[in-house]
């Protein structure tokens, strides 16, 4: 999850784990004030970023942040089309370009990997939905919403196992279709293509207080994190 000095070290696990080790020391280590505020501007620039098209939910207040950095590059890179090759020109031939473009899934992709709880997406082909789960947003009730969907029978159960381990949760995953199968239901406008995201920080809290033992979790808050509140 892009911690640690490497920024290849995960600070929470995505399964069943009770918690990552240390985990605590490491939430303090390495979410640092100045992180955090990265963090905050990494996701307000995806959040205006027209390649996503976002549509945000419940309203946030974007009105004052400034142009971001992705915006300005979009921008100079037509500047430079239209002065260099002419707009009507170079518009028409990276839209031909974009739309004709194969997409291709490889079995080293992170979506197409076996074994990880949330990382393929869940692939509801009745509905044509293709969703990817995420830790902490809400990833058991979605799991238990889509194996109802399916009309399994214990859709409603719990477990150490249940509704998340994808051996045995009965949902179908990207995985499941060939490499082939895969590419054209991501590239198809026929298929809906979801995710859900969460506030980083509310995130990151909801995380360490799921996976840390309580009395380490009321020391760093009382003590350390909110020591006024």
């Amino acid at each position: 999850t892009g911690w640690g000095r490497s920024h290849h070290d995960p600070i929470f696990t995505s399964n069943a784990a009770p918690h990552q080790t240390s985990a605590h020391s490491r939430l303090q280590m390495y979410y640092t004030d100045e992180t955090e505020r990265l963090v905050e501007q990494l996701y307000q620039e995806d959040y205006r970023h027209p390649l996503f098209n976002f549509t945000i939910a419940n309203k946030l207040n974007l009105t004052d942040v400034p142009a971001t950095r992705h915006a300005q590059s979009i921008k100079g890179i037509e500047q430079t089309h239209e002065s260099d090759v002419g707009a009507t020109t170079s518009t028409a031939t990276a839209t031909t370009k974009a739309s004709t473009k194969p997409l291709y899934v490889k079995q080293s992709d992170y979506i197409y990997r076996r074994g990880l709880v949330d990382g393929a997406p869940i692939v509801l082909e009745e509905f044509k939905l293709i969703f990817f789960t995420t830790p902490e947003v809400g990833s058991t009730t979605f799991k238990k919403l889509f194996r109802r969907m399916m009309g399994l029978s214990d859709w409603h159960k719990r477990s150490r196992e249940l509704p998340h381990d994808p051996t045995v949760n009965g949902l179908r995953y990207l995985w499941d279709m060939s490499k082939e199968r895969a590419a054209r239901i991501l590239s198809s406008e026929d298929w809906t293509k979801a995710i859900f995201v969460r506030d980083p920080k509310e995130l990151l809290l909801s995380a360490f207080l799921s996976r840390t033992p309580h009395t380490t979790t009321e020391h760093v808050l009382r003590d350390q994190c909110c020591p006024l509140e």
